[in-house]
């Protein structure tokens, strides 16, 4: 009997495993190109994030408390005139008010084609799956994913991708 549950059991997390890495390989192959991504403008209430069309786009997810992210946004904010060419949409599943003080405390608030947004846990675990923060996605203008970086990034490793 105790063999028969340990089979039940050992097929139950093979199927489990399966069932996680295609989800993870679906996640990867959409994220290959820019996607419809599901969330809160922090400026309106409108889920439409009309991007720049015809110039690349960067994605960072990111977390207020984050030492790293907050490197990211201090670098990104000193070179921010070698990103004007570019879509910057900042996201996190952080509450609103804490999204709009870090975009504040870091000086790109209400700067032109910059975006936050807030986006549920669940929907980013359905855009993204797992990730760490800060991730960080480049898209060419013709919305192909170009690089992606996991971690820490410098902003001068950025640019050489956009």
């Amino acid at each position: 009997m105790g063999f028969v549950v340990l089979g039940v059991l050992s097929i139950l997390m093979i199927l489990f495993s399966l069932t996680k890495l295609d989800h993870q390989s679906q996640i990867e192959k959409d994220l290959k190109t820019l996607p419809k991504i599901p969330g809160e403008l922090l400026e309106t209430s409108d889920i439409n994030i009309d991007l720049v069309p015809d110039i690349s786009t960067l994605i960072i997810f990111f977390n207020s408390e984050c030492n790293h992210c907050q490197y990211e946004a201090n670098e990104i904010q000193q070179k921010l005139s070698a990103f004007s060419g570019t879509n910057l949409l900042f996201i996190s599943d952080e509450p609103k008010e804490k999204i709009i003080a870090f975009s504040k405390e870091f000086q790109l608030y209400d700067k032109e084609n910059i975006w936050w947004l807030k986006m549920q846990p669940e929907d980013v675990y359905k855009t993204f799956g797992p990730i760490m923060v800060p991730h960080i996605w480049i898209y060419s203008k013709d919305g192909q994913l170009v690089k992606e970086f996991k971690g820490e990034t410098k902003v001068e490793a950025i640019l050489e991708w956009l």
